[in-house]
This record gives structure tokens, sequence and C-alpha cells, in this order.
């Protein structure tokens, strides 16, 4: 018994040096992001009409807009294309949203998703975003974190770009 114990911890020892450096090489690199988008159209009002119990739906409003930011302490400016679907009760101003966007730098493109919570009485809206398509610097790199709008038409990100390495 105490000989098959031995063997087993010895395999284990043995397959961590094997695994970490594996795991080692992937890890990704992280950058920091913020950006700043200003919403300055709204190019398509999409599908909109209020249920009987006063809920506002709207589906696949498209807006554009102008983002500024940083990744890491380096400036990057570029256009803002958003494509949301939200449903906002009238009478407590509180809500959802979620759809698309698509970020366009001289660098590069960044496509993903958004899901935001609204509250328009207290917080405005608050929620999250993921980016994983992308082209130019940004090919290979996911984009995550937060976003937020205290006021209405800007939205305001924070989070990391991820760079795998191989």
């Amino acid at each position: 018994m105490k000989k098959t114990v031995w063997i087993l911890i010895l395999s284990l020892l043995a397959l961590s040096v094997i695994v970490t450096p594996v795991i080692a090489e992937t890890a990704a690199m992280k950058q920091s992001f913020s950006a700043t988008a200003t919403i300055t159209g709204t190019t398509d009002p999409g599908k909109s009409w209020i249920t009987k119990d006063g809920t506002q739906q709207i589906k696949k409003m498209r807006q554009i807009g102008l983002i500024s930011g940083e990744i890491d302490g380096t400036p990057f400016d570029g256009t803002i294309e958003l494509v949301v679907s939200l449903t906002l009760d009238e009478t407590s101003t509180k809500g959802s949203a979620h759809g698309k966007f698509d970020i366009s730098t001289t660098d590069g493109t960044i496509k993903g998703t958004l899901r935001v919570e609204i509250d328009l009485a207290t917080i405005g809206i608050l929620g999250t975003f993921v980016g994983t398509k992308a082209t130019g610097d940004y090919a290979g790199k996911k984009i995550m974190g937060s976003l937020e709008s205290l006021t209405g038409g800007v939205l305001d990100f924070e989070g990391i770009i991820l760079t795998p390495q191989p």
C-alpha cells in the first residue's frame, strides 16, 4: 500500500514538472484598456413598441459615435457602432439592454458584445463587454471589461486586452 502511494506522489510531481512550463508558455499578456465613446447619431431607430404593461421595447437600434482612449497609456481614436436591443419599464425607469459593438481605429477593428442593466433614476447604465473578433494590430487579442454611462450618449469602457503568448 505504501509503495503505491509513493509511486502516485512521484508520478504527480513528474507530471507537474512537465505541465508547468506548458502553462507558463500559454499565459496571456495583459494590457489595460480605457475609452470613452460619445454617441453622435442613430442611423436606424430599429423596431420600437410599448407593451400593455408600459414596457418600452426597442430591437436592433443602430447608433454611431466617436471613441477615444488608451491601451497601456498609448492613446487611440476611432469610431464605434452599436446595435442594441433594450427593454425599459417606463414607470420604474429600469431595464436591460444587449447588443454588439464595432470599434474601428487606424490600427484595426474590434468587434464584440455587451450587456447592461439600466436604472435611469439612480445609477444610469452599468454592464460588461467582451470583444473577440479583431483585425490589424488587435488580431488574436481579446478585450473585456465593464462599461458605464452616467450621462446620456456617453459610455465609459474600462478593462483589459489579453494577448495570447506562444
